[in-house]
């Protein structure tokens, strides 16, 4: 895990799994990520499906 997200992961309230799919899918060129969870939707690349 790279030192920037080692800290974001220190100062947030998201879920650590949350945070690691983002970075995933960051870095991969995907824009957003469906989800069923509304917490997670606080995040910019998690959109709500329903």
């Amino acid at each position: 895990m790279h030192k920037a997200h080692y800290l974001e992961v220190k100062v947030t309230t998201f879920d650590l799994s949350d945070l690691l799919i983002a970075h995933t899918v960051k870095t991969s060129g995907i824009s957003s990520i469906l989800t069923f969870d509304k917490r997670s939707t606080q995040y910019t690349l998690f959109e709500l499906l329903i």
